[in-house]
């Protein structure tokens, strides 16, 4: 019996997206066609890399489940390569090293390593077994060549890398014009810092050595979009212009586990700017559009950063604010109106929830944004019907108000009135899989206030409250209280995400935590009326 081969189709060549935008990767794309269920191909590829510096993380699992398998690595002898291993705990993965004439062999060997896609993950490198591959040096007759022997040595390389300052006409009339409209130092920084997010677009691709390299700034003016190192290096230029000590920097996001430098390319993946000053160093980065002067992005906060100090390299740690900074703050007043809610409510953003939500409204929604806003406050209910939606928008704040209508809110039995005062309208938080065997991460740390105020009627006097509760735990926590003064019931809920990552030893804590919470958020006040 003749079996149909396996079929396979390759295709090589530059990577693009949509035949739009590009970086200076290679790839090939192999797709197979297995005629009878069963079926088996083997796929082996060959990779020359010349230079050993660009061969940084490697990791040990896949989407699919590996039900054996091999890493070999053999390192010549007069290559000098570190490997730092990062996640093996919880995973069947053995080492063994050898030694030939000429080389070392490190031998990983992997046993049933799968890692499910869950959502909400802190990303690849905090929960995949991978290595990190250093490339300190080589020697070659007799003569010891240094690559990235120490921080100081890739830091130094990369910043031969960037282009020195000069002065250039189109920067010189974008400062010309800061200067014209700007009294104070930190209203030129502002300036600066919100012309660039304003006429540059962030679009993240890469471009020349392993996009290391900035693009020219002549060419970001003139296509107005660039990746976070041709912005950083444009915001260097125009500080610079004004008369500022400024410095471009590297910097790994909290997407990366890499929290310590270590001199592989893979221990930064992304680049800001820095202003020094008597006090320390201010860092702007343009690459979000609605962060301010002085307001790191939460995903920088607590990380190390790299600095160009001339022909050296100084290293900082950006500041971590308190999770309250990033907050949601609602103020809400309800009176009734024929057996309806009438509902005025204000919400004011700030920190990384104002960031969030100007990008979702301004950058993503458009036209649409009025529509959004709706359903996102609306939630679930069925029973919210929207009158107005207006947008404040000032230097620090965001602020959304709306004015809303409530109907068959109210509900009457056994002569008592009862009112749900929960301004969520249908939010509630979810719990997580205590199956899962990956910890949870938030976009960001925040606090979320709740103040609504409900007007009684000169009928309606209190029959229940709910008991006033709090909860606490390291990484979140609540409040809920209710009272009631001159015929006005204060509502308050207070919701606090401390920390950024749920570790799983706590998804029990957060269930009960969060079972409480969405009980709580359900709870009415109970009125009597007078006939």
């Amino acid at each position: 019996m003749n079996k149909k081969k396996v079929i396979y189709s390759r295709r090589c060549g530059d990577y693009e997206t949509d035949g739009i935008f590009y970086h200076d990767a290679k790839q090939c794309i192999y797709r197979f066609v297995f005629p009878e269920l069963g079926d088996n191909a083997t796929l082996k590829t060959n990779i020359l890399n010349r230079d050993s510096r660009y061969i940084t993380s490697i990791f040990l699992s896949d989407n699919y489940l590996i039900r054996n398998g091999e890493i070999v690595f053999e390192i010549p002898n007069n290559l000098n390569i570190e490997i730092l291993e990062f996640n093996f705990d919880g995973f069947e993965i053995s080492k063994n090293v050898s030694f030939a004439k000429k080389s070392k062999i490190i031998t990983y060997k992997l046993k049933d390593i799968y890692i499910p896609n869950y959502e909400d993950t802190p990303g690849a490198t905090w929960i995949l077994p991978n290595v990190v591959v250093i490339s300190k040096g080589y020697t070659i007759n007799g003569e010891y060549k240094k690559l990235f022997d120490s921080n100081e040595d890739m830091y130094l390389w990369l910043s031969k890398l960037l282009p020195k300052y000069s002065e250039q006409q189109d920067i010189k009339a974008i400062c010309n014009n800061i200067n014209k409209n700007s009294n104070t130092e930190k209203q030129k920084l502002e300036a600066a810092l919100y012309w660039t997010q304003k006429n540059i677009r962030y679009i993240a691709f890469e471009d020349g050595i392993a996009g290391l390299r900035p693009e020219p700034i002549n060419s970001i003016l003139k296509k107005h979009y660039a990746d976070c190192k041709g912005m950083s290096n444009l915001l260097y230029f125009i500080i610079k212009g004004l008369g500022f000590d400024a410095r471009r920097c590297w910097v790994s996001t909290n997407h990366l586990a890499y929290s310590q430098k270590f001199p592989s390319l893979v221990s930064d993946n992304h680049m800001i700017c820095a202003v020094k000053t008597d006090t320390g160093f201010i860092y702007l980065d343009a690459t979000n559009k609605y962060s301010d002067l002085g307001e790191p992005i939460e995903y920088l906060q607590g990380r190390i950063v790299a600095i160009e100090n001339n022909c050296n390299i100084v290293f900082d740690t950006i500041a971590k604010n308190d999770f309250r900074n990033n907050q949601t703050k609602s103020i809400a007043e309800v009176r009734q109106d024929s057996g309806s809610l009438l509902i005025h409510r204000n919400i004011y953003y700030k920190g990384a929830s104002k960031n969030h939500i100007k990008t979702m409204v301004f950058e993503y929604l458009g036209a649409d944004k009025e529509k959004y806003i709706k359903s996102l406050i609306k939630g679930y209910s069925n029973y919210l019907f929207m009158d107005s939606v207006s947008f404040h928008d000032s230097l620090n704040n965001f602020n959304i108000y709306l004015e809303m209508k409530g109907k068959n809110m109210l509900f009457k039995q056994a002569g008592k009135l009862f009112i749900p005062l929960d301004i969520e309208y249908g939010f509630r938080l979810a719990p997580i899989d205590t199956n899962r065997n990956i910890s949870f991460s938030f976009d960001y740390r925040q606090q979320k206030t709740y103040t609504t105020k409900f007007y009684l009627k000169d009928n309606q006097h209190i029959a229940h409250l709910p008991e006033n509760t709090k909860l606490d735990f390291q990484g979140f926590g609540f409040q809920f209280s209710w009272k009631e003064e001159n015929k006005i019931v204060t509502y308050n809920k207070i919701l606090d995400i401390k920390e950024l990552i749920i570790d799983k030893k706590d998804f029990k804590d957060w269930n009960k935590f969060v079972e409480e919470y969405n009980k709580l958020s359900s709870e009415s006040i109970i009125l009597n009326e007078d006939p």
